[in-house]
């Protein structure tokens, strides 16, 4: 290596480390590796100062888009213009993977340089990632532009299909919204992407034709028509009750549909005996069938049992939301017959429907707030005195004793007297209007008007009440700057009283109405509140302000938001003494300015939009072990769950101490608290978001992973999965499909016959069963019953068709096969018992959708027929 190389070299690692990632030393530094990039041809060097330069990189880009945005193709160039680009490749995903799967900067280099063909192989762990990613809907969107670049290169493409078939096909309907939205519509934009789609079309025709139809086994998330128990415990209860074999359908329709938009570029052609479509048009789930047909609308494709289908729904009113679906084109492929069938049973069922329409609506009942005069109230609204003697006549009516009294003892008192508290509401709305309406007027004095409205929110403690006058008072502050002076000097004053009066909802809305904009008022609420001296008082306004923080028309100083935090934690009880969990996570969120309280961020990230964060948290860390309760000590947890560090290399020394004493602490909460799960856990989640992230990953992706020998290492490790994104990656290939046991359904009394059937599979019991199930559903009507009947049902229809089919199978080898074919009696027994179930679906019935063994029994009732007939 040259002098002059080596001395560039040491400029540039001078420029990126010394002055630690500013923005005009990265810039300055990486147009001195441009303009010499031909002197760095050492490896070693080479790798060295591109990788300092990929952390700066990745860092300002998190802090500062705008100006970081125009250097990132600079980058990519100079890289793929150095001699050594095949090392850098490889450090350079080093370095891409040491950064956590959150950071959008590591998503967008790394679509960068691998479309500038500057990265070796993508390894495993990036692909699970990726996997892990399409769950939430903010990291599926960081990552699409890189799920883009690897469906258009063949050698990822199939995999990349996989990818998106599996969350097209999750019973989680968020899932299947962040892969369609943010991965799918994405990628057929690139008319490259084609393989990547035929893939992902195939996937869902392999797995429609080696589907199997029977009724058991079934998952969890399909119980939940028998009951309301959860068997299996979930966090986030948002699967479904649908079958896979369902989502395949929807996904396939999904993806036909999706192409034929406006702006998609990939274009498929569909096969002549599409088996996909040919049985979704008979499907026995509504929406399915309803897709089936939009996409055979949309392609000008006619399976051959597409008219034989559709005639006989609208006739038998099996589905009617598909009726309407036929177009001109699809109807001119029906047989004359049909043709002139159709349009005919079209009308008869329109006009069937609307009848059941009028007869639905005209049984809603409707309780509207009648007056029974049992309200009497002399309402003057004329003069100024008229009206406050007439606001004081519905006090007197809500309460003739208390002048600040509660909702329950409201509404007692309102019953006592027989009066609808909605007309109540009413009367108090149509008041507060006139006086409003008066002061517009000017026929009303400011005085008395501000009197009226504060008075009513304030001494009416009804929630719509409350509601309305807040929404009437803060149109009004917004036009008049004394009425809202006015407002707030009364709220405050009534907030400094020692004793407890209105209902905190009352004041959050006049500070919220009468604060806009001015970070003096909020500061003076805080202060007030800090004098009050009766407890109970002081928590109910605490919670009071921390709603008032939320409000995003209230703008505060950060000085204040500092000081609510300390004292919301009873760290300074000569000022604050009262813990208040409300106020410390709202002002934690306004002080960070976090979009919602889940959000996790770049601890540097904030560190720079908020330098005071620094200072907070050394106050909090410098605070005696022996302050904190279990209270305070969760809240400064869910405060460190905030946070993830990305790498060391993003921070200054002092910063890393910060850091180092952050971990320190979760350390000593999970050591001291070790019996205690909740804060455990909390630590435990807060401390894994200071791991390096190859740790995490590794971890969690780890098959046998290896328990540290020191006890609280080894805690730590047990509980990583309270961790959100150790879980995630750790679930990323894990089948969401848990089949229920017999076992399982011995828990639940609906299930008792279905355990039964399981436990009972000869002729001889099937028949006697079937007699028994015939006589039990003329007295069970109930909701879990019927579900249950149903599953049930469609168990009994499936034993005795594969007697049947055992029966076929053995015709050869056995003389007596025909003893194995079910007796007639069983069968007639069986279809004399489907008079008593509702065989009609209807798309909008609760049981069509929370339970869709409805629907498959009523396919297989079909079969059971035409093997009668054959018996």
């Amino acid at each position: 290596m040259t002098e002059l190389a080596e001395r560039l070299s040491a400029q540039v690692t001078q420029l990126v480390i010394i002055r630690h990632f500013d923005r005009e030393s990265i810039e300055q530094a990486l147009n001195l590796v441009r303009r010499r990039n031909d002197l760095i041809t050492c490896p070693k060097d080479a790798c060295m100062v591109f990788e300092h330069l990929l952390y700066g990189l990745i860092l300002l880009n998190e802090i500062d888009k705008r100006q970081s945005k125009r250097l990132l193709p600079v980058y990519a160039l100079a890289a793929q213009q150095n001699p050594a680009k095949e090392q850098l490749g490889k450090v350079i995903l080093r370095v891409l993977l040491s950064i956590p799967m959150m950071v959008q900067s590591r998503w967008d280099l790394f679509t960068l340089l691998y479309a500038a063909r500057l990265l070796p192989d993508v390894p495993d762990p990036f692909f699970a990632e990726l996997e892990a990613c399409s769950v939430d809907q903010d990291l599926s969107a960081r990552c699409s532009a890189a799920i883009l670049n690897l469906s258009v290169d063949e050698k990822y493409c199939d995999r990349v299909a996989g990818m998106i078939y599996r969350g097209m096909v999750s019973p989680s309907q968020a899932h299947r919204n962040n892969v369609h939205r943010n991965w799918f519509c994405r990628i057929i934009n690139n008319k490259h992407a084609k393989r990547c789609v035929e893939k992902i079309l195939s996937l869902c025709r392999t797995e429609v034709e080696q589907a199997l139809a029977f009724m058991w086994p079934v998952t969890f998330r399909e119980l939940s028509g028998i009951t309301c128990t959860d068997l299996q415990w979930k966090c986030v209860l948002e699967d479904e009750p649908f079958e896979r074999i369902t989502f395949v359908h929807m996904a396939y329709y999904s993806v036909l549909l999706s192409i034929k938009c406006q702006g998609s570029q990939v274009k498929v052609k569909l096969p002549k005996d599409d088996v996909v479509l040919t049985r979704g048009i008979e499907y026995h789930v509504p929406m399915v069938a309803k897709q089936a047909v939009l996409v055979c609308s949309a392609y000008k494709f006619y399976p051959p049992n597409l008219e034989k289908t559709i005639l006989s729904d609208a006739v038998l009113i099996r589905n009617p939301a598909v009726t309407d679906l036929i177009d001109d084109e699809m109807l001119k492929s029906f047989s004359k017959e049909g043709q002139y069938l159709f349009p005919k049973e079209r009308l008869k069922l329109r006009w069937e429907m609307g009848q059941k329409l009028c007869e639905a609506y005209e049984m809603v009942k409707h309780y509207p707030a009648t007056d029974d005069g049992n309200l009497k109230v002399e309402v003057n609204m004329h003069s100024e005195i008229n009206a406050i003697k007439t606001l004081q006549r519905f006090f007197k009516i809500q309460s003739p004793t208390e002048v600040y009294p509660s909702v329950a003892a409201v509404m007692e008192t309102l019953s006592s007297q027989n009066i609808d508290e909605r007309l109540f509401c009413q009367k108090v709305f149509v008041i507060v209007d006139i006086v409003l309406k008066q002061y517009a007027d000017h026929k009303f004095s400011r005085l008395i008007t501000t009197q009226f409205i504060f008075q009513a929110i304030t001494r009416i403690p009804l929630r719509a009440v409350v509601d309305y006058v807040g929404e009437k008072l803060k149109k009004q502050c917004k036009e008049d700057v004394l009425f809202r002076e006015k407002i707030f000097r009364m709220a405050l004053d009534l907030l400094q009283t020692e004793e407890d009066n209105a209902r905190p909802l009352s004041l959050m809305h006049c500070f919220t109405s009468t604060a806009h904009l001015e970070r003096h008022k909020v500061t003076q609420v805080w202060q007030t509140i800090k004098t009050v001296r009766v407890g109970e008082k002081k928590r109910k306004m605490s919670e009071m302000l921390a709603k008032v923080v939320q409000s995003s028309e209230i703008d505060i100083y950060a000085k204040d938001l500092h000081d609510m935090i300390i004292c919301s934690l009873a760290f300074k009880p000569d000022e604050f003494d009262v813990e208040s969990t409300q106020l410390f996570v709202s002002a934690v969120s306004r002080f960070l300015k976090f979009r919602n309280e889940t959000d996790r961020v770049l601890l540097i990230q904030v560190i720079h939009r908020r330098p005071e964060l620094v200072q907070l948290i050394d106050e909090i860390l410098s605070t005696s072990p022996s302050s904190f309760t279990k209270s305070s000590l969760h809240m400064v947890l869910y405060l460190f769950t905030r946070f993830y560090v990305g790498t060391p290399k993003f921070y200054h020394e002092q910063h890393l101490r910060i850091i180092a004493r952050i971990v320190n602490f979760c350390h000593w909460a999970v050591r001291k608290y070790h019996a205690e799960p909740m804060i455990v856990s909390i630590a435990v989640d807060a401390i894994a978001g200071y791991f390096p992230w190859s740790y995490v990953r590794e971890s969690a992706l780890s098959k046998e992973p290896k328990v540290p020998e020191d006890a609280v290492e080894a805690l730590i490790h047990k509980h990583l999965h309270h961790h959100r994104y150790w879980q995630l990656l750790h679930d990323h290939d894990k089948s969401p499909e848990q089949i229920v046991t017999v076992e399982d359904l011995e828990q639940l009394p609906a299930a008792e016959f279905i355990v039964r059937i399981l436990k009972n599979p000869s002729q001889e019991t099937l028949e006697e069963m079937a007699k028994e199930f015939k006589e039990m559903l003329r007295t069970q009507k109930s909701f879990e019953q019927m579900h249950a009947n149903y599953l049930a049902f469609g168990m009994l229809i499936d034993k005795s068709l594969e007697m049947m089919k055992d029966a076929i199978a053995n015709k050869v080898k056995d003389p007596v096969w025909k003893n194995r074919i079910p007796t007639r009696r069983l069968v007639e027994t069986l279809i004399d018992a489907s008079e008593h179930f509702d065989m009609t679906i209807d798309s909008d019935s609760s049981t069509a959708y929370t339970n869709q063994w409805h629907g498959k029994v009523i396919g297989k009732l079909k079969v059971l027929r035409a093997c009668y007939i054959f018996l």
